[in-house]
């Protein structure tokens, strides 16, 4: 199970699901959009987090302490942070999406490798 992030003030919930897999977060300048995978639960990624500014420092930050895979994207970023909170990512960015998961899933099978 992934650590879960505390939810901000205004958003419904953890930041990375209901302790599916970890969220990947995309980042352009002062921007940051949290998602989560749990195919589990739905088979789309979810958009989890959306914050620009202090709140972007603050979804960074709080997913850092979470253990939460931080990327930086700043394309993805800005088209992420168009899509509501709580809302499935939309077909035309399944691939992209796919990209991002696919390398944090490999970058966290290495990570606990060497734990």
């Amino acid at each position: 199970m992934s650590p879960s992030v505390p939810p901000l003030p205004g958003h419904p919930g953890p930041l990375n699901g209901s302790g599916g897999p970890k969220g990947a977060f995309a980042r352009g300048p002062r921007r940051a959009v949290a998602i989560s995978y749990d195919p589990a639960q739905r088979d789309v990624p979810v958009v989890t987090a959306v914050g620009e500014g202090l709140v972007a420092d603050e979804i960074i930050r709080r997913a850092r302490e979470a253990g939460v895979t931080v990327t930086e994207d700043p394309a993805l970023a800005t088209v992420l942070s168009q899509i509501d909170v709580g809302t499935m990512i939309p077909e035309e960015l399944y691939t992209v999406v796919a990209e991002v998961l696919a390398y944090v899933y490999r970058l966290e099978e290495r990570v606990g490798r060497r734990r």
